[in-house]
């Protein structure tokens, strides 16, 4: 009673609102493939709601397997966000294969970005290598790469891929103190001023 309760109370500020800004995401009751629940929740980003506007509990019985719970929850709360009439024009997700191809074919209306803190994982990796022999010399890199991948969409207001590429592929030459005259031409030139020495990697 509560629950719907308070979901009935933004469903009017949500209406008012013109292109609705969410975020989504599941969490299991356990690590890996046991899991036997799922709960996903939408955030809705845009001020003054900036809160929880719903979420679906999906059994694994129901999805016949613990990875399709997600995207069996997903769906049950995006149909709630159609049938409720609210002007979603962007969402913000993991990188879930199904819900990628649900954005892509069943709502292309609406604009679909991935969350960057999925993607900064990649520090794990390169932690990882800079564990191997020989390979030392990129653990002060980790973090810069990490700043250089939020960097490259976050500086990209129109969000053009493109462009958001070429500005990741830049940072290969950076750590080899190349800064100008890249190979790719959309992004030839790194954006900062000068900057003290450090130690560079051999390409």
């Amino acid at each position: 009673m509560h629950w719907k309760s308070y979901k009935a109370s933004w469903q009017a500020k949500l209406k008012e609102i013109d292109g609705i800004v969410l975020a989504g995401d599941g969490r299991h009751d356990s690590m890996g493939h046991s899991a036997k629940y799922c709960a996903y929740s939408l955030f809705c980003c845009d001020d003054p709601i900036n809160a929880i506007i719903d979420f679906s509990l999906v059994q694994r019985n129901e999805a016949g397997s613990s990875p399709a719970m997600e995207y069996m929850a997903f769906t049950r709360s995006m149909e709630d966000v159609s049938k409720n009439d609210l002007n979603v024009n962007t969402f913000v997700s993991d990188r879930h294969s199904s819900i990628a191809k649900h954005m892509r074919e069943k709502l292309p209306e609406i604009t679909h970005y991935f969350d960057l803190w999925h993607l900064t994982k990649v520090s794990k990796v390169l932690s990882k290598i800079a564990k191997e022999n020989d390979c030392e010399v990129l653990l002060p890199w980790v973090k810069p790469c990490v700043n250089h991948l939020i960097w490259s969409a976050t500086s990209t207001a129109d969000g053009n891929g493109q462009v958001i590429w070429a500005k990741l592929e830049s940072s290969l030459e950076h750590v080899a103190n190349v800064h100008k005259d890249l190979p790719n031409p959309v992004f030839n030139k790194c954006a900062h001023d000068d900057i003290e020495e450090r130690t560079w990697l051999d390409k």
